[in-house]
């Protein structure tokens, strides 16, 4: 049976730290006493969700926030199924931006 640091990659002291970090609200309904796998699951996911939320999308700073490697973040987005838009850059000029002379 694995541990709940190697299920979640920290302590419970940390994720409690964490939590209060992103100004977790109480847990809700859907964390069950009953469904250790599930709740934890949706505990991460939740996590994850406030922490990308917290830095603006960005998984490098949210990665390094949660003490995660940026890939390990990445993997994590995929396994839970979180879907963050891509930022889409400013374009470098507009043909019209060059001045009339």
């Amino acid at each position: 049976m694995q541990s709940f640091y190697e299920i979640t990659g920290t302590t419970a002291h940390g994720l409690a730290a964490l939590l209060e970090q992103y100004g977790a609200a109480p847990l809700p309904q859907p964390y069950s006493l009953t469904d250790y796998h599930g709740s934890v699951a949706a505990f991460k996911k939740e996590l994850l969700e406030r922490a990308l939320s917290a830095h603006r999308g960005n998984r490098t700073h949210a990665a390094r926030a949660l003490g995660l490697q940026r890939t390990y973040l990445i993997r994590l987005m995929k396994e839970y199924g979180i879907v963050m838009p891509s930022r889409q850059r400013p374009a470098q000029g507009s043909p019209g931006d060059e001045g009339s002379g």
